[in-house]
Order: structure tokens, then C-alpha cells, then sequence
């Protein structure tokens, strides 16, 4: 018989690990906080044990920060006033912290566009730079600096601890990059000629004098630049080396000859930052695709990994650009830190920084499937954690396990601490008994009972809904369709055969039973087979998408095609503000304001630390419907979450706050 085929992707991103006592550890994607406000992360940077960030932001986890914040694993802080521009460039230099970018101030004291903190007060270096700061090197006991700058040295220059100097005679156009190779240091950018001498884009300092690493024209700018394995790399905006259009975006050095990495990444996209994360080139820029050398295509989301022979994948990645990378390493592990425009990493909120790591605390789930009609275990088939991939909506399965055929017991091992869903699935399409159903005994997602994991977890039973399938094959007839799913992520054309388009369950429900089910495919496709004469209900549903229903009647051994589902995404018609950062004593719930009301209420509620938050409306009925804030993480403060209710009834419903520590519910009336 045909098994099912599902999908097995491990999430990658969370809440900031704040729990104790775990199980295997994963790799995957986590937040800083809540991030930062603005618009970009340009660069990130160790000092003093702590990580710091510097970009197009006023604000980090709520704090006044200036352009440049610290965070250190906890929260995030002000370095004093920070500078009063936008920061690109982070260097380490003498045990000093080196600050670049677009600015006149620093600590409020003028300082044109660098400035340096001792870790308590900011300083001048000298009369500055008449331009903008863009990249940051420590070579040959120098602090070298790149940008688009005409003192000190034309868009190049060095500083000694004291004064400024030039290298030559410098570039003719901008500096995006620098770093070291084969004991050089290298410089990339917009510039043509470097001390003279042509350099299209791409140049090498070797203590003296500068020359071209390659003969060929690069024909746009580069951003980027790195090395793996004694490997020269570089990333930016060309789409032309030398008359090779096939090198876009990235390319290595061969000698003196660019060459592909892989086949690349896709057209009219960008690399932005690179860097080293434990013997791979990770590569971040604003693009959805790369390419194998055998042309394959492999979505990444805006970060990608190469191992020197192959891509390879960040989880699902970002949903903008990443402009920034930074590897962080200790004794005990290595952190890849991400910063850029991007407001989500692996499918969870991360707005503009994020990290990587290869130990996440996981957790257990147990429980016990059983029928609902007669309350006896089932004898196969699967249960998953399940969530939704924020970002592109992607249905994302953290951990399956197979159910034990002699008691219906089953035990998740590897699930993530955060708000899941748990379904079991029957092991085949065809002869199953049950369909796939939530746990809390529901076949739609949007009633589905979630969990939110902070520890082992154990007495989550599912009630699976009875299927009876037909018992004579002979004569049965077919139904087929599609589930098309009304949403693209951004930088997507179309969806077709991306992993983020199926996963629709699609039912048969005859006269009240069950007969068969189908999941969508990447291609948006399903068939349900094995279907006796009747009319049917076809029930889609989606996790994240508004379920849907269609009448179908199918004669005795007959087939219908066509039956074809638009669903949209589960637009929850809200919105919530930080109103106040005062840590508040307790986690309270208060009374929406105006109750009754008619469309629009505002429902206030007080984090006192740092949790993961779902809140959900619930009908009179006790049916879940919608998810109001779907496992978001909060800082301590005091927030308004504003519901519009135009498409709900008049009736009594009820809002519930979950969080780690408690839950709390309150009652709400729509009066039109």
C-alpha cells in the first residue's frame, strides 16, 4: 500500500532559551529578544564577551540605543547615547570597540563618522573621515578602514592607535569590504583602479602597494568578501565577469580567474555579507535560490551554506535580506549571528538580528492515540509536532514518531521549546480508520488545543476521528484537485513546487463519514481514491489558511476532476503595541475596551518577563476562532493588542492570554 509522504524539516528558531533540564539538542535559528526597531542590522561584532550590533535602528528590545546596541544573552543595552546616524562597520581594535558609518556624534560629542569606546565613554579619532565608513579590518597591527571617504587617504586608510595614514594612493571609488588572504589584505567595493594600478572591484595590499588579483573586469559593484580554505571569495551586484554572464552575484578565485560557486545564485539578486561558520562559507544576501553544480535548485531564503563542493540550507532561512554576518566562538560552542531587514528567521519572529547554533534544548512529548467512538488505542500510524513557517507560511513538521501498534502510545524526543501543534496520522491513505486529526479530537488546525513546551510533557492524547473506508475497491471511483494557496512569499513569482505550497489536508466526508483523505503536494495536487457512489463534502484544511467546502457528487466507479480550492491565509485582524516597558508585577489579562463593541475593541495585557505568548478568541461554543498573537515572544511591558471583528457574528466570545506561567481568559460581546 502506498505510504504517506510527509515532509521533515527541523524548525529552526525560537524563544531565547530560558528553561531548564532538556533532552537531544538540534540546530536551528533563535532570537535576540525582540530585536530592534528600524530598518537593517549592517554589523555585528564581539567585545567584551558581549555581542554588539550597529545599523539603521533607534531602539533594541524596547531600549533607546542610538544605532548601536549590546546584547548580552539576555538583554539588550545602550552603549551611553550611541551615535546619531546609521553604523556599517564594527571592529575590535586594542581592546577598544571601532564604530563606522553615517554620523557627527558619538556619547553626543562630535566624532565625522568613526568613533571609538573604551566600554564606558566614547571617543574622537582625530578630525575623523569627510565620508561614510563602510568596512573595518585589523591588519598588521593597524585598524584599516574602508568606505567613501576623501581625507586620511581616498576611501582607504589606516590608523595607528594615534593618527591617521594613507595606503598609496588609494581607490578610485568606494570600499565595501576587506579581509585577509594568503597574508594581504583585500579590499572590494565599487572602485577600478587601486593605487593606481587597475583592480576592477577586487584589489590586494601587501604592505606596500596594491595590485589586481585578476585581469577580468567585474562589470558592478562588490560587497562582500572571504575566504575558505585559502579560498578567495566575493559577493555583490555583478551579473558579468569578464564575458562570463553566468558569474552573478558570487564567484571564487581560481588563480587569477573567477570561476562559479556551484551554478550560483539566481538573477537579479544580491550577495551582501559572508563569512565562516565551522569550515563553510555562509552566504547572506537578498535571494530565494541557489544552484548545484548539477543545476539542481535549493530555496535558502536569503542565507545560504557552501562547503566548498555544495550548497546546503540555513533551516528555511529569512524572509528579507541579510546584510550581516558574524561567527561567534567559545570553548564550549560556535554561534553564527545574522543582521539585516529581515523580520523573521526559520518562520519565527527575529526582527533584523538572529543566531545559529548547533545546541538547542529539545524536548519530550507523550501520549496516547485513541478512537474516538470507542475510546480504544489505535493499532498504526503516526503522530507529529507541527507549525507554521511564519514567514512563508510553509507547514513545518519539528519531530514524528510512529504510534505503537499494541497500545497507541507514542513519544515525540526531539521537539523545540515552543507553541506546537500535535496530529496523528493513520499509516496509509488507502484502508486507514481514522483520519488526520489534532490533538483535542479535531480535524481543523484552527481548533487544534496547542502546547507550548518548556519541559518534558506527557497526557497529550489525541481522540482521532473515525474514517470508514470503502470495504468493496471494486467500482470505486476518484476525486481529484487542487488546494491553491492565495499567498506568496516575498521574492517569489510562483509557488509551484516549493515546499511551501502543500500540506493542505484534503477529507471525503459521505452522509457523515469519513471515507478517505489526501494531502496536497508541492504542486498544490491531491486524490482521494477508493470512493464508493455518493455526494460528498470536501473539506480543505490548512494550517494558517482559512478551511473550505465543496459539494461533489461522484457516480458508482467514476472519477471527477477538477475540484479545485482557493484558500486564503487566516487573517487574525490584529494588531498589538508596546505601550510600556515597565516591568509589571504579575502577568495580568484586563477587560477589552469598549465591551460591547462593534467592529473594533483594544484588549490590554502586562508581561512581567521575557515568554512566548499566544492568545486566542474563542466562540460561545468553545471553538477556537482565530489565533489572536500565535506564540510570539514578549518582553517584559505592558501591550494593546487592537481586534478588528468585522467578520465575526454578534455573540459572546471569550479571549484567553497563554503564556509559560499561566493562562488567562476573559469574556468579550460583539454587538452589531
Amino acid at each position: 500500500m502506498k505510504k504517506l509522504l510527509f515532509l521533515l524539516l527541523m524548525w529552526g528558531i525560537g524563544i531565547t532559551n530560558i528553561f531548564a533540564d532538556g533532552n537531544p539538542l538540534i540546530k536551528g535559528w533563535s532570537n535576540l529578544g525582540s530585536g530592534v526597531n528600524g530598518t537593517e542590522v549592517n554589523a555585528i561584532v564581539q567585545y567584551n564577551g558581549d555581542i554588539i550590533i550597529g545599523g539603521e535602528f533607534t531602539t533594541a528590545g524596547g531600549v533607546n540605543v542610538g544605532y548601536i546596541a549590546k546584547w548580552d544573552g539576555m538583554q539588550w543595552s545602550s552603549l551611553a547615547q550611541g551615535v546619531n546616524g546609521p553604523v556599517d562597520a564594527l571592529a575590535v581594535f586594542n581592546g577598544n570597540l571601532y564604530v563606522g558609518g553615517t554620523f557627527t556624534t558619538a556619547g553626543g560629542s562630535p566624532a565625522n563618522n568613526i568613533a571609538k569606546w573604551d566600554g564606558a565613554t566614547w571617543t574622537a579619532m582625530g578630525p575623523g573621515l569627510d565620508g561614510d565608513v563602510r568596512a573595518m579590518i585589523v591588519y598588521s597591527n593597524e585598524l584599516v578602514v574602508g568606505g567613501g571617504f576623501g581625507n586620511a587617504g581616498d576611501n582607504i586608510a589606516k590608523w595607528n592607535g594615534t593618527s591617521w595614514s594613507g595606503m598609496g594612493t588609494g581607490m578610485s571609488d568606494d570600499v565595501h569590504g576587506l579581509t585577509i588572504w594568503q597574508g594581504d589584505l583585500v579590499a572590494v567595493g565599487r572602485f577600478v583602479m587601486a593605487g593606481g594600478v587597475s583592480a576592477s572591484r577586487v584589489a590586494r595590499w601587501n604592505g606596500s602597494s596594491w595590485s589586481a588579483v585578476s585581469n577580468q573586469v567585474i562589470n558592478d559593484r562588490v560587497f562582500a568578501v572571504g575566504v575558505l580554505n585559502d579560498t578567495l571569495y566575493i559577493g555583490g551586484k555583478f551579473d558579468e565577469i569578464g564575458t562570463d554572464p553566468t558569474l552573478k552575484s558570487i564567484a571564487k578565485l581560481s588563480g587569477t580567474t573567477w570561476q562559479r560557486v556551484g551554478k550560483g545564485v539566481e538573477d537579479n539578486k544580491e550577495v551582501n555579507a559572508l563569512t565562516v561558520y565551522k569550515n563553510e562559507l555562509v552566504v547572506g544576501g537578498q535571494f530565494e535560490h541557489v544552484y548545484q553544480n548539477d543545476s539542481a535548485t535549493l530555496t535558502v531564503y536569503s542565507i545560504a551554506r557552501w562547503d566548498g563542493s555544495k550548497w546546503d540550507r540555513f533551516e528555511t532561512g529569512m524572509d528579507e535580506r541579510v546584510s550581516s554576518l558574524f561567527t561567534y566562538a567559545t570553548s564550549t560552542d560556535t554561534s553564527l549571528y545574522a543582521g539585516g531587514e529581515f523580520n523573521f528567521a526559520g518562520g519565527r519572529p527575529a526582527n533584523h538580528i538572529a543566531v545559529w547554533n548547533d545546541t538547542i534544548m529539545t524536548y519530550t512529548v507523550e501520549g496516547t492515540v485513541r478512537y474516538t467512538s470507542n475510546n480504544q488505542p489505535v493499532n498504526g500510524g503516526y503522530v507529529k509536532a507541527v507549525r507554521l513557517e511564519l514567514a512563508t507560511r510553509e507547514y513545518l513538521t519539528l519531530d514524528s514518531v510512529q504510534i505503537n501498534p499494541t497500545d497507541g502510545t507514542y513519544k515525540l524526543n526531539t521537539v523545540r521549546g515552543d507553541t506546537v501543534d500535535i496530529i496523528a496520522f493513520p499509516e496509509d491513505v488507502e484502508g486507514q480508520d481514522f483520519i488526520p486529526t489534532y490533538h483535542n479530537g479535531t480535524m481543523f488546525w484552527e481548533g487544534s488545543a496547542s502546547i507550548l513546551l518548556h519541559t518534558d510533557t506527557a497526557g497529550i492524547d489525541i481522540d482521532v476521528m473515525d474514517a470508514q473506508p470503502s470495504d468493496n475497491p471494486t467500482g470505486t471511483g476518484t476525486i481529484n484537485g487542487r488546494v491553491e494557496l492565495n499567498y506568496l512569499p516575498t521574492g517569489f513569482l510562483s509557488g509551484q513546487g516549493e515546499e511551501f505550497t502543500g500540506g493542505s489536508n484534503v477529507y471525503a466526508e459521505l452522509n457523515g463519514i469519513f471515507k478517505n483523505f489526501d494531502i496536497s503536494d508541492n504542486f498544490t495536487n491531491f486524490t482521494i481514491s477508493s470512493l464508493p457512489a455518493g455526494t460528498y463534502n470536501i473539506i480543505v484544511n490548512r494550517l494558517g489558511y482559512e478551511s473550505d467546502t465543496m459539494v461533489v457528487t461522484l457516480s458508482n466507479g467514476g472519477t471527477v476532476n477538477n475540484v479545485n480550492f482557493l484558500i486564503n491565509p487566516m487573517d487574525n485582524n490584529v494588531s498589538v503595541q508596546n505601550i510600556s516597558n515597565n516591568i509589571p508585577d504579575n502577568i495580568t489579562l484586563y477587560q477589552n475596551y469598549p465591551n460591547p463593541f462593534n467592529p473594533t475593541t483594544k484588549i490590554r495585557f502586562d508581561i512581567k518577563m521575557k515568554s512566548s505568548v499566544t492568545m486566542y478568541l474563542y466562540n460561545s461554543l468553545g471553538q477556537v476562532v482565530r489565533k489572536m498573537i500565535n506564540n510570539e515572544t514578549y518582553t517584559p511591558g505592558s501591550y494593546e493588542l487592537s481586534l478588528d471583528a468585522s467578520g465575526l457574528a454578534s455573540g459572546v466570545y471569550f479571549y484567553k492570554l497563554v503564556t509559560a506561567e499561566t493562562s488567562l481568559t476573559k469574556k468579550m460581546v460583539v454587538l452589531k
